[in-house]
Formats: C-alpha cells, sequence, structure tokens
C-alpha cells in the first residue's frame, strides 16, 4: 500500500465511523482525540450533521481562553489560524449550525474559571459559556475501551495501517 492509499484508507475510517457516530461518540472523539491530525476536527467543524456538543468540544479543547487576551499582531501564523477556527465554530454555534444535541455540555467544565478574563480583548462569548442542557451526561474520565477518541477496534485497524 503506497502512502497516499494508506492516508485515503485512514481517512476514510475516520469519516465513516464519525458519519455513523452517536453524539456521545462524537464527544467522546473530539475530546480524546489527538489534536495533531487537525484535518479531520476541521472536517467535522464543517459539517452540519456534527453534534453540537461535539462542536462545543472542539472548541473549548482549543483553549479559547488564551486566544481571548491576545492581539491578532501578537499571534503567531499558526496561531491565527486557530482564532480563526474559535471565530467559526463561536459563529455557528450562535446561528445554530450543528446538530441539536441531547448531550449536556458546559464550556467551563473545560476551563478553569481563574483563568477566564470576560473583560479581555474577545472574552468568550456568552453563547458559548452557557449551559447546554442535555438528558445525556458524559464522563470527564477517558471512556473504557477508546484509544484516541476512536472504539479500540477501530484505532488498531487504524494503527494497523503504520
Amino acid at each position: 500500500m503506497t502512502e497516499e492509499e494508506r492516508d485515503a484508507k485512514h481517512w476514510q475510517l475516520l469519516t465513516s465511523f464519525l458519519e455513523k457516530a452517536t453524539p456521545v461518540a462524537q464527544v467522546n472523539f473530539a475530546r480524546w482525540t489527538n489534536y495533531t491530525d487537525e484535518d479531520i476536527l476541521i472536517w467535522m467543524i464543517e459539517r452540519p450533521e456534527t453534534d453540537l456538543a461535539a462542536a462545543l468540544t472542539i472548541y473549548f479543547n482549543m483553549s479559547p481562553n488564551y486566544y481571548a487576551e491576545k492581539t491578532m499582531e501578537a499571534l503567531a501564523s499558526y496561531e491565527r489560524e486557530t482564532y480563526e477556527l474559535l471565530e467559526k465554530i463561536a459563529k455557528r454555534v450562535k446561528e445554530n449550525f450543528y446538530a441539536p444535541s441531547d448531550v449536556y455540555f458546559l464550556g467551563t467544565d473545560f476551563l478553569d474559571t481563574k483563568y477566564i478574563n470576560q473583560d479581555a480583548l474577545r472574552p468568550i462569548a456568552e453563547h458559548m459559556m452557557k449551559a447546554y442542557k442535555g438528558s445525556i451526561i458524559i464522563s470527564h474520565d477517558f471512556p473504557e475501551d477508546f484509544d484516541e477518541g476512536l472504539p479500540i477496534a477501530l484505532c488498531e485497524e487504524i494503527m494497523d495501517l503504520y
């Protein structure tokens, strides 16, 4: 298998899983995946089928509080890309772009509240900080039978490609 074929198979396995994933599985992936593979996260951000709680998880895992304190000039080029993604997610959440969620989500569960500065240059939007009430509560502990945010069997199938 060539490197291109391997990468295509890896992508196909991830997207096939996420297209069929439950809201809980999407949130677990967003929370526990290795953030070095940001293409799949951007793919999730671009899809209206992505569960709202998964989109919020991606947002808060990207440390919006760090970006709230910086001017654009103070950000490195790679940080500007992250800032733009944060802005895109916040805008889409406000516009109800993402699939409604039954997963309870509260952004401050991800952030140490002592680091939230609502007087920052660009404070985190109120609609991102509110509680999104749902009947499903996900533990903040690493889920059993998962690795890198994926079910063990799928993770092993991907690892076998390499």
